[in-house]
């Protein structure tokens, strides 16, 4: 393809989008319904939730017990 043939087809392509884009709203918008969004999530089963938390609370325990004795002294 030559430089003049694809600077033409991209003002071809260029003159469809503005129409497209710019072409005034319809007067008879679809109804679209919003679909149910509250979606069953099991979280009992959700096995890195409960070890990551235990070990977190057990570290700030630990640190908590080890600053409380240190500020004692």
């Amino acid at each position: 393809m030559r430089i003049t043939e694809i600077q033409q087809q991209r003002n071809r392509w260029l003159e469809y989008f503005e129409e497209l884009l710019n072409r005034p709203a319809s007067m008879n918008p679809p109804d679209i319904k919003a679909e149910h969004t509250d979606l069953p999530i099991d979280t009992y089963n959700c096995s890195f939730m409960s070890s990551s938390s235990s070990s977190s609370s057990s570290s700030s325990s630990s640190s908590s017990s080890s600053s409380s004795s240190s500020s004692s002294s």
